[in-house]
């Protein structure tokens, strides 16, 4: 999963009123985002994503 990805979920997160990833997973098809392996990755990489760049 590329940073612009997890920034695009984010983003599609907050939007779409969603309260955490556990939701967006049960939103999101595998078939939509082939990268999308699984939630702990994408909340890994969004953590370490947004951290970087409060830096």
């Amino acid at each position: 999963m590329y940073d612009l990805q997890v920034v695009a979920l984010s983003l599609t997160i907050e939007f779409m009123s969603i309260d955490s990833a556990d939701s967006l997973f049960k939103e999101i098809y595998k078939q939509q985002v082939p990268n999308f392996r699984e939630r702990s990755q994408f909340i890994e990489r969004r953590r370490k994503l947004f951290y970087s760049c409060k830096k």
